[in-house]
Order: structure tokens, then C-alpha cells, then sequence
């Protein structure tokens, strides 16, 4: 029995060190605020963003229910011009078998002109809610006391941070998640009891666009991460070629897991609408996870507006 319980003990910490790594995207280069505060109101119009990955489709684990990980993201970011600002609204719903994580901050970011740069400074505040429902385990010995029976749910403040440098051709940006690493507190019983606090990762993202004709442009972009407590990194690179400024396809490479390809279109006159799909293929660690992972993205962009003054129209029946 006290065999048992360290081993269900040890899965019971995996997966609250699996569930509270900050949810992974291979669209990052479209959904930059996730990552980094300081990308609020870069845009000149207000956009708005969704997101859902399916990660490994069809994953069936072999000590709880519930299927793969999904995770869906949703984001919206607008500038405010008078003050030389933006303001950005993220919410993330992370589930991964009985654990779910939901999380929202609202961010500020500053922009300073440099000329044809801008140099920004953001801030993000919310909350992060993190959520065990233990009916979804499998046990081996169902009326072990040392087993939860009821569901741990706990929601504490959390703050990001982040810088970034940008200019039509390239941007590059630094930032920082769970700044007070809040701790959540659990009981599996009257007499025992654990806590886990979120871990501080970082991120160093970058890009740059190739103009190579008036009708291809080459992105290119990369994502570096990293998790303070077990010191883990993982990069990202892609390459994506858009065609007249509606089509576009790309191929990216996230080390030590997975190649990825990325294709997507920019709908109605004005090109506001954008659809992208992303599909993983697993190139490492294919007897830990299944073969592939899909994600959807949605977003629009407002419209500017359009300030000039109309001209007066004088007719010749009316002019005095």
C-alpha cells in the first residue's frame, strides 16, 4: 500500500508540473500577447483573436480519463493612440485529463517612438485558477484513504511582464509569466497534505519579414522558452510565405518534439479576417504521445477609422 501511494504521489506531481507549464501553441507568431504583454495595441486597430489545439489527438493515458490535452485561447488588443499605449485581454482554458487550468490578465503595455522603432514596456494582472477533478483518475485500489474524494479547486493572483522592439521588418521581445509565482494548496486528506507553486518562465521571441517581390513576403520567426524550476527550454523556428497578401504557408521546428506546418487565408475585401490551421507531426518521444496535434486560429481586425473631414458639396440650385 505505501508503495502504491508513492507511486500515485509521483504521477499526482507530474501532472501538476505538466498542467501548470504555460500552454504551448504552434501558431505563436499570430497570438504574440499570449507570450508577451508588452505586444498590446501594436496594431493600429483593435484585433481579436481565437485559438483551439487539440494536442496529441487521439492520446489515451493509461493512469487517467479525459483523453488528450485541449487547450483554448482567446485574446483581444487595442491601442490607445492619445497616450501612446495598448491595453490587451487574455483568457486561457488549459485541460489536461482531471486538471484544468483557466486563466485571464489584463495588460498594458507602453510604446515609445524611436524614430521608425518603438520600444514597449507591458504589464499583465489577473487571475489563475487551477482545478483537480480525482474521479478522473485510475486506481489501482479505489478505497485507498490516501486518495482525494472530492475536487481541489483554488484561483490566486498572478502577474507577467515583458519588453519589445519592433519596426515594419523585424520585432523582438523578452518576457516573463507568473512574476509572484503564486502557490496552490491541497489536501488529500484530514492528516496529509501538498502545495505546488507556479514557476516563473520566460520567453524570447523574435521575427523578421523578407519582402521578396510585390507579391511574396517571407516571415520568419523564432520562440524560446524556459521554466525556472527544472531549467527546461524549448525552441521554435518557423518560416511562412505569404502570396499577395492572402495566402499563406510555412513549415516550423520545435527541437526535440515536432515539425510542424502552417497554412492559412486572409478573408473578405479588406484582408480583417484571418483563418489558420496548424498541424504537428512528432518527430521525438512517439511512445510517450501520440502522432499528431492540430490547432484552429480565428482572428479580425477592426477596421480604421476613417477621421477626414467630408468636403461640403454645394449645388448650384442652392448656393447663395
Amino acid at each position: 500500500m505505501k508503495l502504491f501511494f508513492k507511486c500515485w504521489h509521483l504521477i499526482f506531481f507530474a501532472h501538476l508540473l505538466v498542467a501548470q507549464q504555460d500552454a504551448q501553441f504552434s501558431q505563436y507568431m499570430f497570438n504574440k500577447l499570449y507570450f508577451n504583454p508588452a505586444q498590446a495595441g501594436l496594431h493600429d486597430t483593435p484585433q481579436f483573436s481565437f485559438l483551439h489545439r487539440s494536442q496529441w489527438l487521439g492520446y489515451e493515458p493509461t493512469n487517467y480519463q479525459g483523453g488528450s490535452p485541449t487547450t483554448q485561447l482567446f485574446t483581444i488588443s487595442s491601442p490607445i493612440t492619445s497616450i501612446n499605449s495598448g491595453i490587451g485581454l487574455t483568457l486561457v482554458n488549459d485541460k489536461i485529463g482531471p486538471i484544468r487550468n483557466t486563466y485571464g490578465t489584463i495588460s498594458y503595455a507602453y510604446h515609445f517612438k524611436l524614430g521608425q522603432n518603438r520600444l514597449s514596456f507591458g504589464l499583465a494582472g489577473g487571475l489563475y485558477s487551477f482545478n483537480i477533478d480525482p474521479s478522473q483518475y485510475r486506481y489501482n485500489d479505489q478505497g485507498d484513504k490516501n486518495i482525494p474524494v472530492s475536487s481541489v479547486s483554488q484561483a490566486k493572483p498572478d502577474f507577467n511582464g515583458g519588453v519589445n522592439f519592433s519596426n515594419k521588418k523585424y520585432y523582438i521581445g523578452l518576457s516573463a509569466s507568473h512574476l509572484n509565482q503564486s502557490k496552490f494548496d491541497y489536501s488529500v486528506n484530514a492528516t496529509q497534505k501538498g502545495s505546488n507553486s507556479l514557476s516563473i518562465h520566460y520567453f524570447i521571441t523574435g521575427g523578421y519579414a523578407i519582402n521578396l517581390n510585390e507579391n511574396l513576403l517571407i516571415n520568419t520567426s523564432f520562440i524560446l522558452k524556459s521554466q525556472r524550476f527544472n531549467k527546461e527550454s524549448s525552441v521554435e523556428l518557423s518560416g511562412i510565405a505569404t502570396f499577395r497578401e492572402k495566402y499563406w504557408a510555412g513549415l516550423a521546428y520545435r527541437l526535440q518534439d515536432a515539425a510542424v506546418l502552417l497554412v492559412g487565408i486572409n478573408l473578405l475585401e479588406n484582408k480583417s479576417l484571418k483563418l489558420g490551421y496548424a498541424f504537428d507531426f512528432t518527430v521525438t518521444g512517439k511512445q510517450a504521445k501520440a502522432s499528431s496535434s492540430h490547432e484552429i486560429m480565428l482572428a479580425y481586425a477592426l477596421p480604421a477609422l476613417n477621421r477626414a473631414i467630408k468636403p461640403i458639396i454645394r449645388t448650384p440650385r442652392y448656393r447663395f
